[in-house]
C-alpha cells in the first residue's frame, strides 16, 4: 500500500479548509470513506488526489493546496531517529508562527471571497478578528515593540 494525497474537491468547502491529507488508501476504495492519517474521515466522491505536497501533480492528479499539519506530524513520528543520533538538532521553535500566519491567509481569502458575495457573518468576523489579534500579538512578542492603543478622540 502506497500513501496517497488527497484534498476536498473545488467547491466542496472554502479554500482555507482544502488542506491535503495523507493515508493508505487502495485505489479500489475511491468511492468509500477514506481515513486520514490526522483520523478525519472524507467521502471518496467529495475528495481529489493530489501530488505529494511540494511535487509536480502528474496525470490525473490536482495540484496540491496546503498540507494537514497533524498528518506531517503523525508522519514525523513514525520515523525512528538512528540510534548513533540520540539527540536530534531542532529547529527554532517559530512553528506556531507559520501555522497562525497561514491560519490568517486563510482567513482573510475567504473574507475576501465572502464580504464579497455577501456571505460573511458575525461568526466569521470574529474568528478573523481573534486569529489577527493573535498573530500581531506574536509579531509583537518577536519583535519586542509594546502595544499601541489609540486613546478615544473627544
Amino acid at each position: 500500500m502506497d500513501t496517497t494525497y488527497f484534498q476536498y474537491r473545488a467547491g466542496v468547502v472554502s479554500q482555507s479548509r482544502r488542506i491535503v491529507h495523507s493515508a493508505f488508501v487502495e485505489e479500489s476504495e475511491e468511492s468509500a470513506a477514506w481515513t486520514s492519517w490526522c483520523r478525519r474521515e472524507f467521502p471518496g466522491h467529495l475528495v481529489e488526489i493530489t501530488a505529494k505536497p511540494g511535487e509536480r501533480p502528474e496525470a490525473g492528479q490536482a495540484t496540491p493546496c496546503a498540507p494537514c499539519v497533524q498528518c506531517l506530524l503523525v508522519f514525523t513520528a513514525a520515523i525512528e531517529v538512528p540510534a548513533d543520533d540520540p539527540m536530534p538538532v531542532r529547529a527554532p521553535d517559530e512553528k506556531p508562527v507559520a501555522v497562525i500566519l497561514r491560519r490568517a491567509q486563510w482567513l482573510l481569502d475567504d473574507a475576501a471571497d465572502h464580504i464579497n458575495q455577501g456571505r460573511c457573518g458575525k461568526a466569521e468576523y470574529a474568528e478573523l478578528a481573534t486569529t489577527l489579534d493573535d498573530l500581531a500579538k506574536m509579531m509583537r512578542e518577536r519583535a519586542e515593540v509594546p502595544r499601541v492603543v489609540e486613546e478615544p478622540h473627544d
